[in-house]
């Protein structure tokens, strides 16, 4: 279900749903989703694919149509794959993981050097990107190389990780962490602006002056916001991370999330 009415939401512009094709070789990704209503368990399965639009040899003014489906129908009415049409793969693969109802996101042909590649790259996102979701139990990550990241792993997993051959995007966003983690923790209800969780941390290994800034789904969003780069010139180095957990303030700061959700603008 699609929450961008909602204030709480983390998406906001429909960007996240084209990620899945480029990261696929084939440019197509499958969807295999279950639910219950009152006739039982309902289950569909589609495929999509996104290429590149191209003119027609013979009729430069015509173009092809660059996204093509898989299931029952003709061109964009075609719909999913019900019943005993849904392939036993798929159906198997969910098994595998959860008897749950949801949906399962199969990327085609996927572009990575290497599993356990792929895998170190997915902690140190999750590491970087969604501490304090995961501290709170929101975010649970299942890795197919047996591994998870949950409240109770993602201390030793951050500990653990080897940051020395990371760029400075990755490093920067892990200093977040580190502050969530191993920081001090502050809560305020402040009237007008709504719940906010302070984690700060200073002393040695800490050579900055940074804020990061998370809503109310618990990702970094910047540690880089305007304003606040030269505010702090005569402290001493410090980290904090700003959590609002709800409220006007995360109303706000919604509205000024740029697409990437990477920046406020």
């Amino acid at each position: 279900s699609s929450l961008k009415n909602n204030a709480g939401a983390a998406g906001s512009f429909g960007h996240g749903s084209k990620a899945p094709f480029a990261f696929s070789g084939a440019r197509a990704v499958l969807y295999y989703t279950t639910f219950d209503d009152d006739s039982g368990r309902v289950a569909r399965f589609q495929g999509k694919t996104i290429l590149e639009s191209m003119p027609y040899p013979d009729n430069p003014d015509a173009f092809t149509s660059r996204t093509g489906y898989f299931g029952v129908g003709h061109s964009s009415g075609a719909q999913p794959l019900t019943g005993s049409k849904v392939p036993a793969w798929i159906r198997e693969d969910r098994q595998r993981v959860s008897d749950a109802s949801g949906t399962s996101v199969v990327v085609v042909l996927p572009l990575l050097d290497s599993l356990e590649d792929f895998w170190m790259k997915t902690k140190i996102a999750v590491t970087a990107n969604f501490t304090p979701a995961v501290l709170q139990d929101r975010v649970t990550v299942h890795l197919g190389n047996g591994e998870q990241i949950h409240s109770s792993t993602i201390k030793s997993l951050f500990d653990e990780l080897d940051r020395s051959n990371l760029d400075d995007t990755a490093q920067a966003r892990l200093e977040s962490a580190h502050t969530v983690l191993h920081g001090s923790k502050e809560s305020r209800e402040i009237p007008g602006m709504g719940l906010i969780d302070f984690y700060a941390r200073t002393g040695d290994g800490v050579t900055q002056r940074k804020v990061g800034i998370a809503r109310t789904a618990g990702m970094l969003i910047t540690r880089e916001a305007e304003r606040l780069k030269t505010q702090f010139g005569s402290t001493e180095p410090f980290d904090l991370f700003v959590w609002v957990r709800n409220g006007e303030l995360n109303k706000l700061l919604r509205s000024l999330e740029n697409p990437e959700h990477d920046a406020f603008e």
